[in-house]
């Protein structure tokens, strides 16, 4: 986990300050996407104006009713700070959150994400204000680089993805040092 602790920390680091950033996170469910989002997040939450962390948005859209509105007013609570009418409209919140994003350097962690309605939604279709930092945590792989292409034309966030292997990876990593032993032991 430390290397990609590492590597998401270079890239929220990475001060762009003319655009803003989209960092996907993907992997097979039970793989340490949210966790590893968590922790960066933890992490590195103070270094901007607003930030705002949203878990399990799918699981929440689908269990709870109005759970796409109970999220829109979270993200929307914190990046604005401000408290506005309660209203049961999905395009206004919508429009709220894009104007709040657009003002502030924010970080936003959207993780568990399967739809691309839920993230147009939860992110608009305008720009981010430069230096902004997303991070979705996903299991489709497309879904974010569709998002990127239907947002705003003139200033496309710069998009980055990171592939969380599983334990196919460690047993290779197992084995070569397994090899790595034996000729040490053999010589």
């Amino acid at each position: 986990m430390n290397y990609y602790i590492g590597k998401i920390t270079s890239w929220l680091k990475d001060g762009s300050s003319h655009t803003a950033d989209i960092l996907t996170i993907l992997g097979m469910a039970g793989i340490g996407k949210t966790s590893l989002a968590k922790y960066v997040f933890g992490l590195h939450c103070r270094e901007f104006e607003r930030s705002s962390f949203i878990g399990d948005i799918s699981k929440k859209c689908v269990e709870q009713f109005n759970g796409l509105l109970e999220l829109q007013r979270q993200i929307c609570g914190d990046i604005s700070k401000t408290r506005s009418i309660q209203v049961h409209d999905v395009s206004f919140y919508t429009s709220q959150i894009e104007n709040a994003l657009a003002r502030k350097k924010v970080i936003l962690v959207l993780d568990g994400v399967d739809s691309l309605d839920h993230l147009e939604a939860l992110l608009g279709k305008r720009s981010f204000h430069p230096g902004s930092k997303i991070i979705i945590t996903t299991k489709d792989v497309s879904l974010v680089s569709n998002y990127v292409q239907l947002s705003n034309p003139i200033v496309q966030p710069k998009h980055t993805m990171i592939l969380l292997k599983g334990l196919a990876e460690w047993e290779d990593n197992i084995e070569r040092l397994k090899e790595e032993t034996d000729s040490r032991i053999t010589k």
